[in-house]
């Protein structure tokens, strides 16, 4: 085991079965945050795509294989990279979905009237 403390808390440990213990851990990526999903060029797949892709490979696209994560591990920062660009994602899904629903509200509404 290594151990760094100070007088009042352990700040950083490593057990000898591999488990990690800090306080916090700062990843510097060199690599984009994936703001770039609300960019006006970016392309969000289409929800039938994004389906048939899940049904075909048994997961989500630019997110890796459990098979390739079992075998190589994954790297923390480019991991929570790819989770920020799936919230960013779903996040865009949720607003498309918002749009359709208040259009046929308001379609049914129409309606009624």
């Amino acid at each position: 085991m290594f151990l760094i403390e100070n007088e009042s808390r352990k700040l950083f440990q490593i057990n000898n079965n591999g488990h990690i213990y800090a306080r916090q851990i700062r990843v510097n990526l060199d690599l984009a945050w994936p703001d770039y999903v609300f960019q006006l060029n970016y392309q969000l797949m289409p929800l039938s795509q994004l389906e048939t892709f899940i049904k075909q490979h048994g997961h989500l696209p630019n997110v890796p294989k459990a098979s390739e994560v079992n075998v190589n591990g994954i790297d923390l920062g480019e991991t929570n990279r790819i989770l920020m660009e799936k919230v960013e994602e779903l996040t865009l899904y949720l607003i498309q979905q918002q749009k359709k629903l208040d259009q046929i509200e308001l379609e049914i509404k129409t309606i009624q009237n």
